[in-house]
């Protein structure tokens, strides 16, 4: 791949993050935030497999038939949306700032920051990227209705992880509980309406950073 501008940056904030994240363990001798670097790395893996996908479906090798080709390409994308929520999962890590005090407040604001808007890029350049391999033909309705798919369907991802405390490989380990809470979601009451009201804030985020990353962000 080539190493833009933009790639330069992501790989300097990444590299900050991670800096930012060593001084703190070490003056605090505190390992309170490290859980950060596991959530960074699976913020990646939307991204790996979105790199491959559009690898893989641009070689023209012999060996595969156009029909297994596209089973593959679409069987891949299936486990990128998957993983997906978790590159805009660290968003809502925000949460654990209630617990510090008032010396340790900015410092952590910023580090949380830095980690976020990595793991945001990262996600939003892998939706940027199987859009322009899943829709070579691109169109404003197309691009406008992939986005906003991606969008709610992340927020969905990550209120199931944040508050219900789902993972991704529990599609395969605990199929059933998951569906259970995911169809519990479309049941009519008060909660439930609160909470679709909170993610579709959470869709609006994410839709928003979708948007800047495809304008400042090349892939």
């Amino acid at each position: 791949m080539k190493i833009s501008k933009s790639n330069k940056l992501l790989i300097c904030l990444i590299t900050l993050s991670l800096t930012m994240l060593f001084f703190r363990i070490m003056l605090m001798e505190s390992l309170r935030y490290s859980f950060l670097v596991w959530n960074l790395f699976l913020a990646g893996i939307p991204f790996y497999i979105a790199f491959w996908i559009n690898r893989f479906k641009s070689q023209n090798n012999p060996r595969w038939s156009t029909h297994i080709k596209s089973a593959v390409v679409y069987g891949a994308s299936c486990l990128w949306l998957l993983f997906l929520p978790n590159s805009f999962y660290i968003i809502t890590d925000f949460i654990h700032l209630r617990y510090v005090t008032a010396f340790q407040f900015y410092f952590d604001a910023l580090i949380l920051s830095s980690f976020s808007l990595s793991a945001l890029i990262l996600g939003s350049a892998s939706v940027l990227l199987i859009y322009k391999t899943l829709f070579p033909d691109k169109t404003i309705v197309t691009q406008l209705l992939f986005f906003i798919s991606c969008s709610i369907l992340n927020a969905i991802g990550v209120y199931l992880g944040r508050v219900l405390r789902w993972n991704s490989w529990d599609v395969v380990f605990n199929p059933r509980g998951l569906l259970y809470d995911i169809l519990d979601l479309f049941q009519y009451n008060y909660i439930n309406k609160r909470i679709w009201l909170a993610m579709l804030g959470l869709s609006g985020i994410y839709l928003a950073s979708l948007y800047l990353s495809k304008k400042f962000f090349h892939v």
